[in-house]
């Protein structure tokens, strides 16, 4: 089963996170001064995509644009791979999104899909083979191609955070220290304990025990369905405690709540930021045109 989250954040930097297991956390800070949290902020849930968006991501790449991007940059890659005799990346597929920053939340999904993200192949007989030598080939590649990919890509956010991924951190850190954060995960904890579950309470840990156990299990067993009833049944109890503390909107909102001063204090570098990151996308939009 596919317990890894499919984030919409910086999808070119692969930070693969067993999210609702451990959580991401982050290490930059963008200064030491105290921040008055400004609690008129919230984020905004789409239960149909299941996507968190908070107030600093209009200052980032949105999830369309990262698509343009990454079509650019796997158009630029294929072109050099087809010149030494390969063919284009068997397992290339669109990227699918999906925010599990305080667990998992869509109930409806969770019923039918368990921790699965719908959309997503976790099973390795449908991955096309790749042949002998072609990811020596792709490293080779990227290598030749740095300058064309860097013209249509963003810094590597791991290498070179932008000031709006320092504030989503930053904000992250501050919100996870208010006393009201530790109140509203309580509430879920009590909720999962009522259930029958048992919360794992560590600060970036958003899952149960039993879910933690079945992704254990499910590595050791590659045949394992990818949604099989005990996952579901986990799944959804955990999704429903998730929504009857409305732990993701009310933890969103207390990040949101630290992001807002955040934003007002360097709206300017985030200004310019934004700025050349579109003239970036641009760039990606028109060379995708020109190589259709």
């Amino acid at each position: 089963m596919n317990f890894i989250q499919i984030s919409k954040q910086r999808p070119l930097a692969t930070i693969a996170c067993i999210a609702m297991l451990t959580g991401c956390a982050g290490t930059s800070a963008l200064s030491h001064e105290p921040v008055n949290p400004d609690k008129s902020a919230r984020v905004q849930l789409d239960y149909n995509a299941s996507l968190i968006t908070f107030p600093v991501e209009q200052y980032q790449i949105s999830n369309s644009d990262w698509s343009v991007v990454s079509e650019a940059r796997e158009i630029i890659l294929n072109q050099c791979m087809t010149k030494g005799g390969f063919a284009p990346d068997p397992e290339r597929a669109a990227s699918i999104s999906e925010d599990r920053n305080f667990g998992i939340w869509n109930v409806e999904r969770t019923r039918l899909y368990g921790f699965s993200i719908p959309g997503v192949d976790t099973t390795s007989d449908n991955v096309a083979p790749k042949p002998p030598g072609w990811g020596d080939a792709r490293d080779k590649c990227v290598q030749q191609e740095a300058g064309r990919l860097a013209e249509v890509s963003p810094a590597d956010p791991t290498v070179n955070p932008s000031i709006a991924d320092k504030i989503q951190h930053q904000s992250l850190a501050l919100a996870s220290k208010d006393p009201a954060w530790r109140d509203v995960r309580e509430e879920w904890w009590t909720c999962l304990r009522g259930r029958g579950l048992e919360p794992r309470t560590g600060e970036q840990e958003w899952s149960s025990k039993q879910a933690l156990d079945l992704a254990v299990r499910s590595s050791k067993d590659a045949s394992a369905p990818p949604s099989n009833e005990e996952s579901i049944r986990v799944a959804t109890l955990e999704a429903e405690c998730n929504q009857s503390a409305r732990m993701t909107q009310r933890l969103g909102d207390i990040q949101a709540s630290y992001q807002l001063p955040l934003i007002a204090k360097n709206q300017a570098a985030l200004n310019e930021v934004k700025s050349e990151e579109a003239k970036l996308v641009a760039t990606a939009r028109q060379f995708v045109l020109s190589n259709q």
